[in-house]
C-alpha cells in the first residue's frame, strides 16, 4: 500500500474551499426536494397498489370464468351419461322423454 507524504497543492485546497463556499452542504431547497420526492414515491406507491389490486382482480375473474365453463362442461358429460343429450339449461325436460339406459 502506498501513501503519499506529499500535501494537497495549493490549487486543490483553493478550489475545495470555494466550492464549499459558492455550494453549501445543506441547500435551503433540500427540505423542499425532499418532501417532493416523498409525494411522488407515495403517489407512486398508490398507484402500484391500485395496479396490483386490478392485476388480481382480472386473474380471480379469469379464473372464476374458467371454473364456470369446466363446470358446465362437467354438467353436461353428466347429463350425457344420464341420457339428456344436449340438454339446454333454460328448457325444463318432461319426465317421460328422459331416457333410462
Amino acid at each position: 500500500m502506498f501513501t503519499v507524504s506529499s500535501p494537497a497543492p495549493s490549487w486543490l485546497e483553493d478550489d475545495v474551499a470555494a466550492n464549499l463556499t459558492t455550494n453549501p452542504v445543506v441547500d435551503e431547497n433540500d427540505t423542499f426536494h425532499h418532501a417532493t420526492n416523498s409525494l411522488n414515491s407515495d403517489r407512486l406507491c398508490f398507484w402500484l397498489l391500485i395496479m396490483i389490486a386490478i392485476f388480481l382482480l382480472l386473474i380471480s375473474l379469469t379464473l372464476n370464468g374458467f371454473l364456470l365453463l369446466r363446470n358446465r362442461k362437467l354438467q353436461h358429460r353428466l347429463d350425457k351419461l344420464d341420457g339428456i343429450p344436449g340438454k339446454d339449461f333454460n328448457k325444463k325436460v318432461e319426465r317421460s322423454k328422459i331416457q333410462v339406459w
